[in-house]
């Protein structure tokens, strides 16, 4: 679905994805196609962390809201457990070691 220099650029982006998501899909009713896209957008812009331009955007603040809001909008068990699964693949690429 994506390109190599379009997966590139998520990469940098980190938690400015979601905020970007939030502009794209803002008064729209989501469709699971829709829902399935952001939540591929996440997962590439937090493939890897420590690329992302802006050390503030290494933490997923708008991300897990936009996941819990995804989360919220669909009643369909396997889009659910894509978007838990999203959730906890970005939660632990983003832990901060001890």
């Amino acid at each position: 679905m994506y390109d190599g220099e379009t997966q590139k650029w998520l990469a940098w982006l980190g938690d400015g994805s979601a905020l970007a998501l939030t502009r794209i899909y803002s008064g729209r009713d989501l469709t699971a196609s829709d829902i399935a896209a952001a939540l591929q957008v996440i997962e590439m812009s937090f493939e890897r962390v420590k690329i992302i331009e802006v050390p503030e955007e290494r933490q997923p603040r708008t991300t897990l809201f936009v996941l819990k809001h995804l989360e919220t909008i669909t009643l369909d068990p396997a889009l659910k457990n894509k978007i838990q699964a999203t959730r906890d693949a970005v939660l632990k690429r983003t832990a901060q070691p001890n």
